[in-house]
This record gives C-alpha cells, structure tokens and sequence, in this order.
C-alpha cells in the first residue's frame, strides 16, 4: 500500500518506525533528535515537510517505499 503524504510524520513512524533512519537519509536531519521528533513529527505531514526541505516529494515517496519494501519479511 502506498505511503499517504498526507499523514503526519509522527503517523508514519508510528506505523512504521523503520522509516526514521530513512526520513534522516533524505534530508529530514531533525527527526533524528526524538525532541524534535516530538514536537514537530504530529505537526507536519510528509508533504509539508518535504516543501520545507526543498525535497521531491515523489522521490522521498520511493525511497521510502523502497525501505518499506526491503524491510518486508
């Protein structure tokens, strides 16, 4: 199922927490820091965060996806 950009950061990670090290992979450096996590996580949804960050959100969506797909028993 693909990932909603729509969801907060904080609803992504906590269905699946094995995205945390692959959001800092791709340029989200502060979730990396659990207090920044905390407060700005529920806040911010994936698209949101990636317009802040001057990412692609297609690309951060597939490398996400990827990390998803490679975690996958």
């Amino acid at each position: 199922m693909p990932l909603d950009p729509d969801r907060t950061v904080a609803a992504l990670i906590a269905d699946q927490p094995d995205l945390i090290p692959a959001l800092v992979a791709v340029g989200f450096t502060p979730l990396a820091d659990p207090v920044v996590r905390a407060v700005m996580a529920p806040r911010t949804t994936l698209r949101e965060a990636c317009e802040r960050h001057g990412r692609p959100l297609a690309g951060v969506l597939a490398a996400l996806e990827a990390r998803l797909a490679g975690a996958a028993p």
